[in-house]
């Protein structure tokens, strides 16, 4: 879980901290990735939900705090697939509803053929904060910080996992795998919402 190790990531949650949350809004919207078959087979991948948007997922976890229920829509329709092969969603929307009483929706998709956007919003009273690739924004009633880290996330988490081997301190690692499990836990819920049209409950899942 990679966004976990930006600096923008760290830095919007120190600026998250102690504030109550309002709601969340979050999206991975964009095309389908070329090269990569498996990508469209539900069997292979598990869709876009389990494959990709689970990384905003987590991010919403790790900036807010556990999500307990999850309801989604999700759009099959193989015609508007890039790939006429591909048996995934098109398009998912989740509502979420978070241990301490806020809300939120992730949305993706990747049936475009134009700019998406990938990232979430996290909404209190009085402040703001957007987080995506290494950029944080945080806007108030009369402020607006732009916040670029210039760190590499993938080198960071290896770094970390590499220090946890060799000399048995796992402080640097912010997802181990029993909270990345949580994670995934998530995204099959909302996989088997938008299968079943049913709210689908984390409170008694394991994990």
């Amino acid at each position: 879980y990679h966004f976990r190790y930006y600096g923008a990531t760290e830095r919007a949650k120190e600026r998250l901290q102690g504030l109550p949350v309002l709601m969340v809004k979050g999206a991975w919207d964009g095309g389908m990735p070329t090269g990569a078959p498996w990508w469209r087979t539900y069997a292979h991948s598990g869709g876009q939900l389990i494959e990709q948007t689970t990384h905003i997922f987590d991010l919403a976890r790790y900036l807010v705090g556990e999500i307990v229920e999850v309801f989604a829509f999700s759009h099959h329709n193989p015609a508007l697939l890039h790939h006429p092969d591909g048996d995934i969603a098109v398009a998912d929307v989740v509502c979420l509803k978070f241990e301490n009483g806020a809300v939120g929706v992730i949305t993706n998709t990747n049936g475009l053929h134009a700019p998406g956007e990938v990232g979430l919003k996290v909404y209190t009273p009085e402040r703001v904060v957007e987080v995506s690739w290494g950029r944080m924004v945080e806007t108030e009633a009369n402020r607006k910080e732009e916040y670029h880290s210039r760190d590499n996330p993938y080198l960071r988490e290896s770094e970390a996992f590499l220090t946890a081997i060799r000399t048995g301190d796992r402080s640097l690692i912010r997802s181990d795998y029993s909270d990345a499990v949580r994670t995934l836990a998530v995204t099959l819920a909302a996989d088997e919402s938008g299968r079943s049209g049913r709210v689908s409950s984390l409170l008694n899942r394991e994990g």
